[in-house]
C-alpha cells in the first residue's frame, strides 16, 4: 500500500542515490503493517493524509534523537573527518532523517501544505543536518524544496467538469 502511494505522489521523480532508495525501501517494509492498520482505523482520511501524519511522526522522532545527540555527532564527524577525510564515515541517523525529510516534503507538496511552512521545515532540517554532517545547508534545502515541488506536480487534477461546476457554484 505504501509503495504505490509513494509512487503516485512522486517518489520515483525524486533524485535519490541508490543508498537513499534502499533506505526508502527499508522504511516502507518496516512501516507498511502499521500504515495499513492506521489507514483502516482512520478510514475517513485519504491515504496521503495518513502518510503525512506517519512521516511527521517519523521526522519528529528522529529529530528528537538528533537534537539529543547533536554535539556528540558533530564531534565524531569532525574527528573522523580529520583522520579519514571524506571516506569511511556515515551517520545513519542523519542519512535516514534526510531520506524521510524528502518523503515528508514530497507529501507536503502533494497535500498542498502551504509553501512557506514547507520552506520553514526544509530550512530547519537543512540547518540541523549541515551542523552534524559534511552536507551543505543550501544544497539540502534546495533538494528538499525540489521534493515539495515534485509533490505539488503530482497532485490529482480535477476533471474539467468539476472545474466548470465549481466555477458556476461560486458565482451564485
Amino acid at each position: 500500500m505504501l509503495h504505490p502511494l509513494l509512487n503516485d505522489i512522486g517518489n520515483t521523480a525524486l533524485t535519490l542515490t541508490s543508498k537513499q532508495q534502499t533506505r526508502v525501501a527499508q522504511w516502507i517494509e518496516h512501516e507498511e503493517p502499521a500504515f495499513v492498520a492506521r489507514c483502516n482505523k482512520l478510514s475517513h482520511l485519504k491515504h496521503h493524509e495518513v502518510l503525512l501524519g506517519t512521516l511527521t511522526k517519523a521526522i519528529r522522532d528522529r529529530e528528537t534523537l538528533i537534537d539529543r545527540h547533536a554535539n556528540e555527532m558533530k564531534e565524531m564527524n569532525n574527528l573522523l573527518q580529520q583522520h579519514l577525510g571524506d571516506k569511511g564515515f556515515s551517520n545513519d541517523l542523519a542519512e535516514e532523517w534526510l531520506v524521510l525529510a524528502h518523503l515528508w516534503l514530497l507529501t507536503q507538496g502533494y497535500s498542498n501544505i502551504h509553501r512557506s511552512l514547507a520552506k520553514e521545515h526544509a530550512s530547519d532540517i537543512a540547518t540541523k543536518l549541515a551542523n552534524i554532517t559534511q552536507l551543505e545547508r543550501k544544497t539540502i534545502h534546495k533538494n528538499l524544496m525540489a521534493a515539495y515541488a515534485i509533490g505539488q506536480q503530482h497532485q490529482p487534477r480535477p476533471h474539467w467538469m468539476q472545474k466548470i461546476k465549481r466555477l458556476f457554484s461560486t458565482k451564485s
